[in-house]
């Protein structure tokens, strides 16, 4: 399958989980969130499979802060309509890429979508098992987002099969203990915020 692969990011900025961060290390929900956007961009950038990358959010003025990246505008309140805004917006093989997975590199995901190619609809298991680190499908009208509590059994009962995955693509950051777990694995923004934080344990 030589075609271009489209990725979308759905982004709901300093969501309740980024505030846990926020109260634990002295910095902003919303500065967390767009550090680890911003590395995401850049990796998905770096990888050669990726032809397009849309970016769904409720803020009107992110399309800004990166240029070249197509904006899709979020007016919904649930994850899985924003990720069919931009299904909506696309055709061929198409992966869904959570804002919170920061330890995304472009050599990991590079694999990853050479195995996706023998597999018309996929997902991969996030580090805990029970959710969704990815999910993609050979053609976007294939996609059938079921992200929530416990989406893996969600998204395999929809009929989407499972592929392994390096944990850097599994590890979405949503809590202090993830943050400490992919600490050494974050991109150059996320890393800037890592220095300021306060009482972060590599920091002391």
């Amino acid at each position: 399958m030589a075609s271009p692969w489209t990725a979308i990011v759905p982004f709901k900025g300093s969501m309740a989980a980024k505030s846990r961060l926020h109260a634990l290390y002295g910095v902003d929900g919303e500065d967390w969130a767009r550090a680890f956007l911003a590395d995401i961009i850049e990796s998905l950038r770096a990888t050669t499979e990726i032809g397009r990358i849309l970016l769904i959010s409720g803020d009107p003025e992110i399309s800004a802060h990166f240029e070249g990246v197509e904006t899709i505008r979020d007016r919904s309140a649930g994850l899985n309509e924003a990720i069919s805004l931009g299904v909506a917006a696309t055709s061929g093989p198409t992966i869904v890429i959570p804002a919170d997975l920061a330890t995304l590199t472009p050599g990991d995901l590079s694999s990853l979508l050479g195995e996706a190619s023998s597999t018309p609809f996929g997902f991969v298991r996030d580090a805990s098992g029970d959710g969704t680190a990815l999910l993609f499908a050979h053609s976007a009208d294939q996609l059938l987002p079921r992200f929530g509590s416990d989406s893996a059994a969600a998204h395999l009962a929809s009929g989407a099969l499972e592929v392994r995955a390096p944990l850097t693509l599994r590890l979405d950051i949503d809590d202090a203990i993830s943050l400490v777990a992919a600490s050494s694995g974050l991109g150059v923004h996320a890393k800037r915020l890592l220095a300021l934080a306060k009482n972060f344990p590599s920091n002391e």
